[in-house]
């Protein structure tokens, strides 16, 4: 088998340099087109396999935006090409972890960064892109605190192609100013004939009665209504660390002449391990459903994977409000599973009638007094007990 006479040094696909001694003592430069199966050398006059890598990737530049015949950016040096690698790269590195936010907003065909500057060359994407980008969504009419989720992925997303070397720098995407108006998480109402909650849960049991209601090949069933229910009346979050990590080994039953509560261990939770108490009505619902096998899952035993589990609530829950018309709430947010666990907040502030204290509340679901005070507390009307209260002199 014969030596090779030089060994090539790749800059990005497409791209390499190399040393020949035999014929020169300068670095050559070799642009490879494979759309159009052809490929140059150049010398690029140095000795410097630095210098040799900078007039390469200059030298690329200037022959993409002159030469009519490569007008079309390569398929390996496309936005869209480095988009996927950066999505797999993710879905690789934390295969638990669903990346469909991160895929849609990069590569939706309906409102993707790719949709628009697919084509474009990876080392041309910078603010002047985005900024475009978020031109073409006004009428998404897009928040800064989204934008900023948008910047922040984009900017993962580039040192990502700096470091496989197809980028000579990380181009600077400011974040946008943030308004100090907080506002109220969207959650549902629960009082009065308008009572929101009680139409999604009274649509859920008929659901599961009728076997009507079908998404992606599956009936809502109780697994659904399980989660409503352990989301609200527990104080879980609805994300894979809390609601679809629980087992029934984390439930604990507590009943005295005073208290009826479910206790729930939440192993690894967003702000890590916590107990939080349920209200009594989680515990008449779970009584009488408990699984004899400890090790189970609470939601949907016989996925493994816990990730497709929480998509499949997620996508029942989305058709719920979407046949109850309850997608937006009176402020125009899109609501979502999450919701549910600003309802069962504002539930708990409420039907305390003033009397909650709200460091405990905040410790029972894994937040802080703050965030309590901020988003929830000071949205809520005053009840009778408060109005009294305030009205009362000593």
């Amino acid at each position: 088998m014969s030596k090779k006479r030089f060994n090539s040094t790749q800059i990005f696909e497409g791209l390499y340099v190399y040393l020949d001694k035999k014929n020169s003592p300068f670095y050559q430069i070799r642009i490879r087109f494979p759309d159009q199966k052809r490929h140059i050398v150049r010398s690029s006059k140095t000795e410097s396999l630095v210098e040799a890598k900078h007039l390469a990737k200059e030298l690329w530049k200037s022959i993409s935006s002159s030469n009519n015949n490569t007008k079309k950016t390569p398929t390996n040096l496309q936005l869209s090409t480095w988009c996927r690698k950066y999505i797999l790269f993710l879905e690789t590195s934390n295969p638990s972890k669903d990346y469909r936010t991160e895929y849609n907003r990069l590569l939706s065909d309906e409102t993707g960064l790719c949709k628009l500057y697919g084509d474009l060359e990876i080392t041309e994407f910078n603010n002047l892109v985005v900024l475009k980008y978020f031109g073409s969504r006004e009428n998404d009419e897009l928040t800064n605190n989204t934008k900023n989720k948008y910047i922040s992925l984009f900017r993962s997303f580039t040192k990502f192609c700096f470091n496989n070397g197809v980028i000579p720098t990380i181009p600077e995407i400011p974040t946008l100013k943030m308004s100090k108006r907080d506002n109220p998480r969207p959650s549902f109402t629960f009082q009065g004939s308008g009572n929101e909650w009680d139409k999604i849960t009274s649509f859920v049991r008929s659901s599961i009665k009728n076997q009507n209601v079908i998404v992606r090949y599956n009936p809502i069933n109780e697994e659904l209504q399980k989660s409503l229910f352990l989301i609200v009346h527990g104080f879980i979050r609805p994300v894979r660390t809390e609601l679809m990590s629980l087992k029934w080994e984390d439930v604990k039953f507590t009943k005295t002449d005073e208290i009826r509560t479910v206790e729930l261990r939440v192993k690894d939770g967003k702000t890590g391990f916590r107990f939080t108490s349920s209200t009594p009505f989680l515990y008449d619902y779970l009584k009488k459903i408990k699984n004899t096998n400890p090790k189970d899952y609470v939601i949907y035993s016989d996925y493994e994977n816990r990730t497709t589990a929480l998509r499949m609530i997620q996508d029942q829950f989305k058709e719920v409000l979407k046949l109850t018309e309850l997608t937006k709430d009176e402020f125009e947010q899109k609501r979502t599973l999450y919701s549910l666990r600003h309802l069962g907040i504002q539930m708990r502030l409420v039907n305390s009638k003033g009397k909650i204290n709200i460091y405990f509340l905040a410790k029972n679901c894994g937040t802080s007094v703050e965030m309590i005070e901020r988003f929830y507390a000071k949205y809520l009307p005053n009840s009778d007990e408060v109005i009294k209260n305030l009205q009362t002199f000593g």
